[in-house]
C-alpha cells in the first residue's frame, strides 16, 4: 500500500487517496504488460488476455460511444479511436487492482485535437471469466472535454 497525493485533480481539488496496488494478482501483471504492449503496437498479448466475445462500453455522446462487441470490433474501434486523437493518444498506468473475478487499472491519459489538449485521469474495469476479458468499461474525469475531443 502507499499514500498518493494530488495537489491538482480534476476542478483542482486536493485530496489524498490510499491506492492498494495488487501486483501479486497475475492478472494484475497480465493485464499491465498487455495494456502496455498495446500502446508499443503489439495487440497479441492483449487479445490473449481478452475473449473473442468480450464487450466493451464506451461512454458519452461521441461517434465511439456506445457497446463494442468482440475482439475485432474493439480491435478497429481502437484504430477509430487513435484515428479521431490525431494519433496523438496515450495512457500510462498508474495502478492495477485485480483479483479473479474483477480488475481496475488507473491511467493518465492525454490526447489532442484541432490544437485542443487534453490530459486527465481515467479507469479501466475489467470484468474476468476464467482468467481472461469478459467485459470493460472505460471512464474518464472530464467527459465533456472528451466529446469535445472525440465528438
Amino acid at each position: 500500500m502507499r499514500l498518493v497525493s494530488a495537489k491538482d485533480y480534476h476542478h483542482a481539488v486536493r485530496f489524498e487517496a490510499l491506492v492498494v496496488d495488487m501486483p501479486s494478482h497475475p492478472m494484475a501483471k497480465a493485464l499491465r504488460e498487455g495494456f502496455e504492449a498495446m500502446f508499443r503496437g503489439d495487440l497479441e498479448p492483449q487479445r490473449k488476455l481478452t475473449w473473442p466475445d468480450a464487450v466493451m462500453h464506451f461512454p458519452g455522446k461521441t461517434p465511439l460511444s456506445g457497446d463494442i462487441r468482440g475482439w475485432d470490433e474493439i480491435v478497429r474501434w481502437g484504430q477509430r479511436f487513435f484515428e479521431r486523437a490525431g494519433n496523438t493518444y496515450g495512457e500510462e498506468v498508474i495502478s492495477v487492482v485485480a483479483n479473479d473475478d474483477w480488475a481496475f487499472m488507473l491511467t493518465n491519459y492525454h490526447a489532442e485535437r484541432n490544437g485542443r489538449k487534453l490530459q486527465d485521469k481515467s479507469v479501466n474495469v475489467y470484468r474476468m471469466r476464467d482468467g481472461r476479458i469478459a467485459e470493460i468499461w472505460a471512464l474518464f474525469g472530464d467527459f465533456k472535454v472528451l466529446e469535445e475531443i472525440f465528438g
